[in-house]
């Protein structure tokens, strides 16, 4: 008897886990919807307003910046949001402590910029991330949680949502978090 409730507390454990890691806190995922929102009404003024052309914004050539290591790439249209957008990502970065990151990247995993604290040299902006986790988000129709394991060694949860622009798919609202 003392084995089988054994057996069934590992079995409720691992259930509660797995559930637990099924979808993010509440506070993330409004602050995800948020930012994901204000992204995309943000890209669609700067369209509206000639700034920069819907086939920029889509755009997937990504010039090699010379010298970056690691990689990076500007594309047609990132210098003419960088700043404006970063401003976007810090405030919702600035939401929670929980938040290590808040970055829309597109539908390849290009990031023209990161939060501020990440664009000093060498940088996290600029990059592809291409990596498994990255594609996973860039191929799901539907919001993504991840546990995720960067490059530098942190173990962190990514909790990602489409970005459309013009009704189509550009790419995702990533937010990094720990508990």
């Amino acid at each position: 008897m003392a084995r089988k409730i054994f057996y069934l507390m590992i079995v409720l454990l691992l259930f509660n886990r797995a559930f637990a890691e099924s979808s993010p806190p509440e506070e993330i995922k409004g602050i995800a919807l948020s930012a994901k929102k204000e992204v995309e009404t943000y890209f669609e003024k700067v369209i509206d307003s000639g700034k920069v052309s819907l086939g920029e914004i889509f755009s997937t050539f990504y010039i090699p910046i010379p010298e970056a290591n690691p990689p990076k790439y500007h594309t047609v249209y990132d210098r003419k949001i960088e700043a404006d957008l970063q401003i976007i990502l810090d405030k919702h970065l600035d939401k929670s402590t929980k938040l290590d990151y808040v970055v829309a990247v597109d539908r390849e995993g290009y990031a023209p910029t990161h939060n501020s604290i990440y664009c000093k040299p060498p940088g996290r902006d600029k990059m592809l991330y291409n990596d498994q986790i990255g594609m996973k988000v860039n191929r799901s129709q539907s919001p993504v949680l991840q546990k995720y394991f960067r490059d530098n060694g942190d173990v962190l949860y990514d909790y990602a949502v489409q970005i459309y622009v013009k009704e189509k798919r550009w790419g995702a609202l990533r937010v990094g978090f720990s508990n």
